[in-house]
């Protein structure tokens, strides 16, 4: 997915500098649009799209290291709780901030 998201950039003359979480305006042939107001929009919805897969990456860890919480097996489910709260967090915020780049450089405004 990050894949995608870092092609439909480009394509908007936008480049991820190295995952993390900036980005860099590479061009703004055709995007008159493009300003430090966009940028941010951009900027804030790659971070929390990092934030994702670090959350992600996190309940895989937690998982395959289940085995260390068997002093206290219901510190687990608090764990992967907190975990799973903030990756609803920024899922949410991922997907309002990129509908509102999509509709931005489909129809030039916000909807």
């Amino acid at each position: 997915m990050k894949i995608e998201i870092s092609l439909f950039l480009q394509r908007a003359g936008i480049k991820l500098k190295d995952g993390s979480g900036s980005v860099e305006i590479i061009s703004t042939s055709g995007t008159s649009i493009l300003d430090e107001k966009i940028e941010h929009w951009v900027e804030y919805g790659v971070s929390n799209f990092d934030e994702i897969y670090l959350n992600v990456s996190d309940i895989v860890s937690m998982i395959n290291c289940f085995e260390s919480y068997e002093d206290d097996p219901s510190q687990f489910m608090y764990d992967i709780r907190a975990v799973l709260d903030d990756l609803s967090f920024h899922s949410s915020i991922y997907g309002i901030y990129f509908h509102n780049i999509s509709n931005l450089f489909e129809y030039g405004d916000y909807i």
